[in-house]
């Protein structure tokens, strides 16, 4: 995938790695309309009140939406230029709600990498915590009006927009640091699912099924050379997160609540 590059002293090979990924509590903003919202460092959710996790109650008033952080932190060991490894998972619970209730509009998650040498030599170690910023947009759910190819109307859609590789100096040794989304969701956009996410054309990005709980789990890469679109290993199509500011923009499709 990736050729090494020529390193001044021996480049690290194998590392042990910690990514513990959550929500900044302090940033979380939801929209000014009604309902019930909770926030962790591992779960966002909004919707009816009655509880705090997400449900689909079958009534778009009582139902709740989430998203939430699982598998952190992910621990293992990783290779430079080696296979990719797995890290967290987040899970977009897309329930239907009224529109009459709040849903999540922003947050800032904060991602916390570590990583610490294993061979050729055991005295190299890294350490980051770098943000990335979720945006969410919620717009009606009404059948005709779907832009993204929906089973039901409508699919919710994340627009991703970002660096894929994050990089930083060892012993003069630079390295590029990606996490990518390992199931092949994250694909080119048509330009009106786009435009719906206020986006340019040929934005990146997904799409949530309305009513299912959507799981995203992404893999770790650490690489001697920048990652391009094209060398992210299978399963994934492309990199999804580099670790560094990344922004993400989110349409969810709206159900109106009936008279």
């Amino acid at each position: 995938m990736c050729s090494g590059a020529a390193f001044a002293n021996p480049v690290v090979t194998d590392w042990s790695y910690n990514v513990n990924t959550v929500f900044d509590t302090a940033t979380v903003q939801y929209t000014v309309n009604g309902g019930c919202q909770t926030t962790t460092g591992t779960a966002l959710t909004w919707g009816g009140c009655g509880g705090t996790t997400p449900v689909n109650t079958g009534d778009v008033a009582t139902s709740r939406s989430g998203l939430t952080i699982t598998s952190s932190p992910a621990i293992g060991t990783v290779q430079t230029n080696g296979a990719a490894v797995a890290t967290n998972t987040f899970t977009h619970y897309n329930n239907p709600i009224s529109s009459s209730l709040a849903t999540l509009k922003s947050a800032t998650v904060q991602s916390t990498l570590t990583l610490n040498s294993l061979a050729p030599m055991t005295s190299v170690n890294y350490q980051a915590t770098l943000p990335f910023f979720v945006n969410f947009v919620e717009t009606l759910n009404t059948e005709g009006t779907c832009v993204a190819v929906s089973p039901a109307p409508c699919n919710d859609i994340f627009v991703i927009a970002g660096l894929l590789n994050n990089s930083f100096v060892l012993d003069n040794n630079t390295y590029y640091v990606s996490l990518f989304e390992s199931a092949q969701s994250l694909t080119a956009l048509p330009s009106a699912v786009c435009n719906a996410a206020n986006a340019d054309a040929g934005c990146m990005g997904f799409t949530t099924v309305e009513g299912q709980a959507n799981a995203f789990s992404f893999n770790l890469l650490i690489t001697s050379k920048p990652v391009a679109l094209n060398d992210v290993p299978e399963p994934s199509s492309l990199a999804l997160l580099g670790l560094g500011l990344v922004a993400v923009v989110g349409t969810r499709r709206r159900v109106k609540k009936s008279a």
